[in-house]
C-alpha cells in the first residue's frame, strides 16, 4: 500500500471526522470557496480553508461558535498523522495461523 504525505493524511483525517456532522447543506456550503477541490500535495492549505469554512458554517447553523485555526493543534495533529504512518495505523491486519 502506498502511504501518503503526513499533512495530505492530517487533512484527510479531519475532513473524515467532519463528515460525521452530516452533510452540508446546499446554502451553507456555497460561499466556500475550493469547497470542491481533491486534495493533492500543492492545495493543502485550501483544502484545509475550504474544510474550516464548511465547518464552521455547519457550526453556526446549529448556533454554535466557529472554529479558528490554531498553530499549536496543526503541529499536534501533523505529529499524531506521523505517528499513524510510521506506526502502520491504515495497514490491513493480516491473521496469524
Amino acid at each position: 500500500m502506498r502511504q501518503l504525505p503526513q499533512t495530505l493524511l492530517c487533512v484527510l483525517v479531519v475532513v473524515l471526522g467532519a463528515s460525521l456532522l452530516g452533510p452540508a447543506s446546499p446554502a451553507a456550503a456555497a460561499g466556500c470557496e475550493n469547497r470542491s477541490l481533491r486534495p493533492t500535495k500543492s492545495n493543502i492549505a485550501k483544502i484545509e480553508k475550504a474544510t474550516r469554512c464548511l465547518l464552521n458554517r455547519e457550526r453556526m447553523a446549529r448556533g454554535k461558535k466557529g472554529l479558528a485555526s490554531s498553530k499549536t493543534l496543526r503541529k499536534a495533529a501533523k505529529r499524531h498523522s506521523r505517528s499513524m504512518v510510521s506506526n502502520h495505523y491504515f495497514q490491513p491486519h493480516r491473521r496469524r495461523r
